[in-house]
C-alpha cells in the first residue's frame, strides 16, 4: 500500500484532545473496516506494538516509522504517549517509561492480554462522538472523571474480564464495546461520587499542570510533591497492617483515617480505583499538617529515623532532611 495513501488514512480519523495513542490507532483501524493488527503491520511490518504497552512512548526507530505512515509530525505523536504528561510527575532523567512507574496504572501485558485493564469512565463513553480513551485515565491518581464525578472501572460490567480495546476486531461497532462478549462498556452501573472525594485528584491535575504545589505552608516542585504523596502513601500502607502500632498513632495524630484492609502485598498502582480513593483521602490531612510538623509527632510517638527512613520506604531528599534530627533508633 503506498505511503502517501495510509498517510491520508489516518489523519482523516480525528485525534481528540487528550486521547491515547492506543485509542487513536485502534479507532482507525475500525474507522476503516480493520482489525488494529492489521493497521500495526501496515505501520511497523513484523514489530507487535500490541503486545506491549505503546501509551509510554515509542522507541525513535518505531516512532520514525509512525511520522512516515501518519504523516503526523514527531511532536504530534508524542504528545498522545505518557511520557509528554510525566515530566511534572516523576523524574526527569527517565527518558522512557519502562517497568513499574509510579504514578502510571500497569497494563500487566502477557502476549496480547492485559491482566489489568484499561481504566475508563462508563458516561464518557457512551457518547458515539467522544467515545475514546483518555491518557488520564491512566494515571493512579485518577479515580474518577471530575466533570462527572463517576468512579472509573478497569473490567467488563457484563463479563467482568479486564477492559482491552486492543483487541477489538473490525465486527466490532466501535472501541467502546468489550473484545470478550461483544457488549457494550457504558452499560455500567455509573457509581457517583461526592465532589470532595475528589479532591486530591483535583490537587494532583493542578500540580501537573503548573509544575508546583504547596505541603502545609512550604512551596514544593510537583516532582517533589508527587514524590512526598507516594512517601505518604507508603508509610499508610505500614501502617493498616499494625492499627495499633506506634506509626499508625502517629498518622492518627495528624488526622489521618487509615485505610482498613487494604492488603499492602498489591502494588499501589494495581489497586482498584475505589481503593486508592480511601488512601487519597487519608493522605490530604498530612499535605495540609506540611513537612515541619513531622519530626516533632515522630518524637511524641518514639519513631526512630529508621521506622521512618529505611530502605522499604522511597524517601524524598526534603524529608530525609528533616528527619536526621530523630534518634536512629527508638526509645524503650
Amino acid at each position: 500500500m503506498p505511503a502517501g495513501h495510509v498517510c491520508m488514512w489516518l489523519r482523516q480519523v480525528v485525534h481528540h484532545p487528550g486521547e491515547s495513542l492506543s485509542s487513536w490507532l485502534v479507532r482507525s483501524s475500525l474507522f476503516y473496516g480493520c482489525d488494529p493488527l492489521t493497521l500495526a503491520s501496515c505501520i511497523w511490518g513484523n514489530w507487535r506494538p500490541w503486545t506491549r504497552d505503546i501509551d509510554r512512548g515509542l522507541s525513535p526507530e518505531h516512532l520514525d516509522e509512525m511520522v512516515k505512515w501518519s504523516g503526523l509530525a514527531t511532536v504530534d505523536i508524542t504528545a498522545m504517549t505518557l511520557s509528554s504528561r510525566t515530566r511534572c510527575i516523576i523524574d526527569s532523567s527517565r527518558s522512557r517509561l519502562t517497568g513499574n512507574t509510579d504514578w502510571i496504572l500497569p497494563l500487566s501485558i502477557r502476549n496480547r492480554t492485559c491482566l489489568n485493564g484499561y481504566q475508563y469512565c462508563p458516561l464518557c463513553i457512551e457518547d458515539p462522538e467522544y467515545s475514546f480513551f483518555n491518557m488520564d485515565w491512566r494515571f493512579s491518581f485518577s479515580t474518577a472523571f471530575l466533570q462527572h464525578t463517576c468512579l472509573y472501572r478497569r473490567t467488563c460490567p457484563h463479563c467482568h474480564v479486564p477492559v482491552q480495546f486492543p483487541r477489538v476486531s473490525a465486527r466490532h461497532p466501535g472501541i467502546a464495546y468489550c473484545f470478550n462478549c461483544d457488549r457494550a462498556l457504558y452499560e455500567a452501573t455509573a457509581q457517583l461520587l461526592p465532589e470532595s472525594a475528589l479532591r486530591f485528584q483535583t490537587m494532583a491535575l493542578q500540580a501537573a499542570e503548573r509544575g508546583q504545589a504547596i505541603s502545609g505552608t512550604r512551596r514544593l516542585t510537583s516532582q517533589e510533591w508527587f514524590s512526598l504523596c507516594s512517601y505518604y502513601i507508603q508509610l499508610l500502607r505500614l501502617a493498616s497492617g499494625r492499627h495499633e502500632g506506634r506509626l499508625a498513632r502517629m498518622l492518627s495524630g495528624l488526622g489521618s483515617q487509615i485505610p482498613a484492609g487494604r492488603t499492602s502485598l498489591v502494588p499501589f498502582e494495581q489497586l482498584s480505583a475505589e481503593d486508592r480513593l480511601c488512601y487519597f483521602e487519608a493522605i490530604l490531612p498530612l499535605l495540609e499538617h506540611g513537612l515541619t510538623s513531622l519530626p516533632g509527632l515522630a518524637r511524641e510517638s518514639n519513631l526512630s529515623r529508621n521506622a521512618l527512613l529505611n530502605s522499604r520506604l522511597c524517601t524524598t531528599e526534603i524529608l530525609a532532611t528533616l528527619l536526621t534530627s530523630l534518634p536512629e533508633r527508638h526509645i524503650t
